[in-house]
């Protein structure tokens, strides 16, 4: 049985812009929200690679690092009225980092995330049976990041507002068959290019609740 240190709800308004995959022009902005939920395991040393964006940090005697152990979303937009799940992508690493903006002194402190995520958009009315569900992931090289300060151990302080600190994220086809990024665009037949954008204008990221292993229970916002 998997051992979390801590499990933390979520609740997330999103902004994803459609792209066409032919010239590569913004089609269409839909609002998303919903919740995500997480459960994270710390670790004395980072699974993380240095394209996460932890590079500074990997070294530093003062790091928290932490792994997520499972994650998965559920959405809703209000423009298609259709739902949207994520899940974490099992072949990346969705990890986090803390860090003491004075190393002598445990808090004031800022929290880093990078994520990986599969969404799954499934829209049955469109024409065409095998474009009818959508499935798109962040690559390595762009990961989804996140960063909150904290004035208490994580945990103890709810609500926390997290920082999407990327204007733009983009995701990729995604095959679900093979497990693995597509190797064509699913509507061109082409090379995969970006289908849609994740965008910081318009996100909104708060932690609503957090069960920690410490308390063995939930601390839930007001």
């Amino acid at each position: 049985m998997a051992k979390y240190d801590f499990q933390v709800q979520l609740e997330k308004n999103a902004s994803i812009v459609m792209k066409n995959p032919i010239d590569g022009t913004e089609i269409q902005t839909f609002g998303v929200k919903g919740q995500i939920m997480k459960g994270c395991a710390g670790k004395k040393m980072p699974s993380a690679s240095p394209s996460s964006g932890f590079g500074p940090f990997l070294t530093r005697p003062d790091a928290k690092f932490f792994d997520t152990l499972y994650s998965f979303g559920d959405f809703y937009i209000e423009d298609l009225k259709r739902p949207l799940s994520m899940k974490r992508n099992p072949h990346l690493d969705d990890c986090g980092v803390e860090v003491r903006d004075d190393p002598s002194i445990a808090y004031p402190s800022t929290q880093y995330w990078s994520m990986y995520a599969i969404f799954t958009l499934d829209i049955p009315q469109f024409p065409d049976p095998q474009f009818r569900i959508f499935n798109l992931a962040n690559r390595e090289e762009s990961p989804i990041r996140l960063k909150c300060r904290l004035n208490k151990p994580w945990g103890e302080e709810v609500p926390i507002r997290y920082e999407l600190m990327d204007d733009e994220i983009a995701l990729y086809p995604w095959n679900a068959q093979r497990g693995d990024f597509s190797q064509q665009c699913p509507i061109t037949g082409g090379s995969p290019t970006p289908l849609a954008l994740l965008k910081r204008d318009g996100d909104s990221t708060i932690m609503k609740g957090a069960w920690t292993a410490a308390t063995n229970s939930w601390n839930w916002s007001p």
